[in-house]
């Protein structure tokens, strides 16, 4: 197509541009996921998909703006560190106190689903 000018525009009959694919939308998916699911799942599901959405950020941080989708994976990941290890202190911290009221809840719930 030709402007008043007589000047090609850029855009050349019969030759068509691929659409981009989205590459950041998966790691922003995962993000999001992950922040939601980390507090049910008692941080596990935050550091999982945290980690898996930090690896496709930085594989395709080259090519489009995926801050988002890592910045909120690195957030995941981070909360459901602290979680795992505030949770597994708390339970170490029960089963090394074997006369306290909680460790005598904790061994009864277990015993019940074993």
């Amino acid at each position: 197509m030709e402007n008043y000018n007589g000047e090609m525009n850029g855009f050349e009959p019969g030759r068509f541009l691929p659409p981009a694919k989205p590459r950041h939308t998966p790691s922003l998916i995962l993000g999001i996921v992950s922040i939601v699911s980390l507090w049910f799942t008692f941080g596990v599901s935050g550091v999982v998909l945290g980690i898996i959405g930090i690896v496709l950020a930085r594989n395709n941080r080259q090519a489009y703006n995926t801050n988002a989708g890592f910045v909120l994976c690195l957030i995941s990941l981070i909360i459901g560190g602290i979680f795992l290890v505030v949770v597994g202190m708390g339970l170490l911290i029960l089963f090394l106190m074997p006369d306290s009221i909680g460790a005598y809840y904790i061994r009864d719930l277990l015993e019940s689903f074993l």
